[in-house]
């Protein structure tokens, strides 16, 4: 019994809500842990990509970092407009109404102010590979094979926007406390049935609830 209170107890002191969605989710991690991991990656990245990495005055170069600095500067204004209406308390009344709907504190769905105040990173590396995404910390990293589909800078600016709130909602640190949840939930299965019938059915389950749900 003292188990299982502690262990819901756990849970429900983990749980938080995605700004601007109020979407409620399991979060284990703090947004410094989130950090320092997309730095330690971001590290390993560069020395796997070394050699391909184009300079910083190349013109795909340049031209990431311009379209990624202006998405950053809005991102930075839309997250203090968030953090402070968040703060209000009352101020606005359809904003209470969603936040009592959904028994939500003001407190605990801010943008970290670390999503914003951390100067980005933007690499770009040469690769017939086309795609984009970020780590924690704010570094992002752009593939050319990209430039084949992206043939301005107003797409350029939709796959950066996207990629760059990521890290605004801590996707990362949702995936990395869900992997933990599920390895503690998968250790327990096979504590309770030796046998690995729970554990073949938490198999399934778990690409059907958690992975699928962050597919393309």
């Amino acid at each position: 019994t003292g188990i299982t209170t502690a262990s819901i107890y756990a849970y429900y002191s983990c749980l938080d809500y995605v700004p601007y969605t109020n979407r409620c989710r399991f979060l284990a991690t703090t947004p410094q842990w989130e950090a320092a991991k997309g730095h330690e990656q971001y590290r390993a990245l560069l020395q796997q990509y070394q050699g391909e990495v184009l300079p910083n005055n190349h013109r795909a170069s340049v031209t990431v970092q311009r379209v990624g600095g202006r998405i950053a500067a809005a991102a930075k204004n839309c997250s203090r407009d968030w953090n402070a209406t968040t703060a209000a308390k009352g101020s606005n009344d359809e904003y209470n109404n969603i936040v009592q709907s959904k028994s939500i504190s003001n407190n605990n769905n801010n943008i970290p102010s670390s999503a914003t105040t951390t100067p980005y990173t933007y690499t770009v590396v040469r690769s017939p590979e086309a795609n984009a995404f970020v780590l924690p910390g704010n570094h992002v990293f752009v593939l050319t094979g990209l430039f084949r589909y992206a043939h301005n800078e107003d797409e350029l600016a939709s796959i950066l926007g996207h990629e760059m709130a990521h890290n605004l909602a801590r996707h990362a640190g949702e995936r990395m406390s869900e992997s933990i949840l599920m390895g503690i939930l998968s250790r327990l299965a096979l504590v309770l049935d030796p046998s690995g019938l729970l554990f073949s059915i938490l198999l399934p389950a778990q690409t059907l609830l958690v992975s699928l749900l962050h597919s393309r």
